[in-house]
């Protein structure tokens, strides 16, 4: 072993990790939504550094991730910046550095907990719309010029009014800019609408599978569950969060089901895979 240098830890078995998987902190649909996408990106940079096998390709990944941070984005080779611009189904964990990190950017690949950022999350869980999404207009002095910030990840447009624009024209103009050019938004396919606390809970399910040595995984949760029912956690449960995880409180009901658990885990390989794809794809580049 090289001198300075160290194994990594082991870490606890996953039933002694609460955070990754004990959401009953969280104290609303809105607080849930940003939840799940600060735990979505942890995942899928940490499912990404599993599928990479050498040191220099798991440097590569944290240059990446340091390119999307504030600090990262102005020092980053340009190149590098253009990859983190032209990340597709990825982009959102940039979004979320963006988001939920301080300047002072990140030293690894693995973000903070939400359950360590709460106070941030909570702070911002009233927004209507998830971090970034808003439109903000700022008019130009005469003679100001327009400067965007380099290390956003935000596009910016500028548009003239031109004399005798009415507010309704301009508003008909944008709307078939917008239609030719913007991403258009999620369209449900009828029935309930998803919930971010459901697919918390699938998250939840999917980490105790990933890392449990029990053959059983979802029991082994639901005992996990109650175990830490009462302990340093405990303090920070919610109405809304204990209602999230009533179904594993009572040993007779045997929640949840094997097949729902099953289910639960496939639905998050799913989502995971085309994000985590892309991500070592991008690294691949790099390296």
């Amino acid at each position: 072993m090289k001198p300075n240098s160290r194994k990594p830890k082991p870490q606890a078995p996953i039933d002694q990790r609460p955070v990754e998987w004990d959401f009953r902190w969280v104290g609303s649909e809105a607080e849930a939504e940003h939840v799940l996408a600060l735990e979505q990106a942890r995942e899928a940079l940490r499912q990404a550094d599993m599928r990479l096998t050498t040191s220099h390709e798991k440097a590569a990944l944290r240059g990446l991730v340091m390119a999307m941070t504030a600090r990262g984005a102005i020092a980053a080779d340009p190149k590098l910046l253009g990859l983190v611009y032209g990340l597709k189904r990825s982009a959102f964990v940039a979004g979320v550095i963006a988001a939920f990190i301080g300047p002072s950017g990140l030293r690894e690949i693995e973000l903070p907990s939400a359950f360590e950022l709460r106070q941030r999350i909570r702070s911002i869980s009233d927004q209507k719309l998830s971090p970034g999404a808003q439109l903000h207009i700022t008019p130009l002095l005469k003679g100001q010029h327009f400067t965007p910030w380099p290390a956003t990840t935000d596009k910016f447009f500028v548009f003239r009014l031109h004399q005798g624009m009415t507010a309704e024209r301009a508003k008909e103009q944008f709307a078939e800019w917008a239609n030719a050019n913007l991403p258009a938004g999620p369209k449900r396919k009828g029935g309930r609408p998803e919930l971010s606390s459901w697919g918390l809970q699938r998250l939840a399910f999917f980490r105790f599978a990933q890392a449990s040595t029990q053959p059983r995984p979802h029991a082994a949760f639901a005992v996990s569950v109650r175990e830490h029912a009462s302990k340093s956690m405990a303090s920070e449960f919610t109405e809304f969060g204990n209602r999230m995880y009533a179904p594993f409180m009572n040993p007779k009901a045997s929640q949840p089901k094997a097949a729902t658990w099953s289910d639960s885990v496939s639905i998050v390989r799913k989502e995971l895979a085309p994000i985590v794809a892309e991500l070592v794809d991008v690294v691949k580049l790099i390296s």
